[in-house]
């Protein structure tokens, strides 16, 4: 909320469902109601919906000179989402103790393979990573807090000393070569001259559970 007001964007929030929300877990809350009010602070905005005096025309028809420069507008305010996300990120670890981040990885400085996974699979892959680790292979994991803006500049320096990196994707983009992260992933690395080889791998489709077992099959495929 204090990100979408910040910038003038929609927020979307995501998270594993089930995994999430009807599995036991703990949950940490604020005690006072008015702290997390204070973080957010009040509501502020240049226009209201019914203000006679000053009247405003929302969701109507552009055509093209307008429609070019309203999603140019788009643009500059999510670029400048790249730099508001941190501020708040910094905000809200002095406030809660908890620090959050873009992008978040495990073992990846001298991962020869990499695997790439969202959500709460992020934390299955951390034990193959240890089980694996015990074996002298070199692999590690990251994954995203936020999807945008695309941190493409912390994705290119993380992934610059691995041979291989496998995205795992809980869809698929059909006729598309692979899901929706492994071709932005891919994208990414391109741009930034980055020739490590990447595969697209789709999982856990339907709510299907993600094991310890099913994210060292990954890395053992990638060694094959």
């Amino acid at each position: 909320l204090k990100l979408a007001e910040t910038v003038r964007l929609p927020v979307v929030v995501a998270y594993d469902g089930f995994f999430t929300s009807h599995q036991k877990g703990r949950c940490y809350r604020f005690e006072d109601d008015k702290t997390v009010r204070d973080f957010i602070g009040p509501i502020s905005s240049d226009y209201s919906v019914l203000h006679p005096e000053s009247p405003v025309t929302i969701g109507s028809y552009m055509n093209e000179p307008d429609l070019m420069n309203n999603k140019y507008q788009l643009h500059i305010a999510m670029e400048k989402a790249r730099t508001v996300i941190p501020e708040i990120f910094n905000e809200y670890e002095e406030l809660s103790g908890r620090r959050l981040k873009t992008l978040k990885a495990y073992q990846a400085d001298d991962a020869e393979i990499l695997l790439f996974v969202l959500g709460s699979a992020y934390l299955t892959a951390k034990s193959a990573v240890d089980k694996l680790r015990k074996d002298g292979k070199k692999v590690g994991v990251f994954t995203l807090g936020t999807l945008r803006p695309f941190p493409s500049e912390e994705i290119a320096e993380l992934c610059k000393k691995a041979k291989t990196i496998i995205v795992a994707d809980r869809q698929d983009s059909y006729g598309a070569g692979g899901g929706n992260m492994s071709l932005e992933i891919r994208a990414t690395l391109q741009q930034k001259g980055n020739t490590a080889r990447v595969i697209s791998r789709i999982y856990g489709l339907g709510g299907r559970d993600f094991y310890e077992k099913n994210a060292v099959d990954l890395f053992e495929n990638c060694y094959k």
